[in-house]
C-alpha cells in the first residue's frame, strides 16, 4: 500500500537536507510517495499519512525553526503512528 509522506527538515547549512533528501529517496524506493519540503516552506502534515520530521542541532536542541514547527504541528503529529 502506498502511503503519502512528508519528510521535512530545519537546516542551517544543508547537512540536514541532505539527510532528508537520502531518507526521502530510501522511502521511494520502497514504493511510497514523498514530498521532500523544508519547514520554512511550511508545509501541512494534515495533509499527509505520515511525516518524518529533522533538525539541525545546535547546543544540544533542535534549532528554532524545527521546534516551533512540531510545536505549531503538536495536534496532528500525535495522531500519526
Amino acid at each position: 500500500m502506498t502511503k503519502e509522506i512528508l519528510v521535512t527538515y530545519a537546516s542551517r547549512r544543508g547537512s540536514t537536507q541532505e539527510i532528508a533528501q537520502a531518507i526521502a529517496e530510501t522511502l521511494e524506493s520502497f514504493g511510497h510517495s514523498v514530498d521532500l519540503e523544508s519547514m520554512k516552506d511550511k508545509p501541512n502534515p494534515a495533509d499527509y499519512d505520515a511525516v518524518v520530521l529533522g533538525s539541525a542541532v545546535r547546543v544540544g536542541r533542535w534549532v528554532s525553526l524545527g521546534r516551533s514547527y512540531v510545536a505549531k504541528h503538536e495536534a496532528i503529529l500525535k495522531t500519526m503512528s
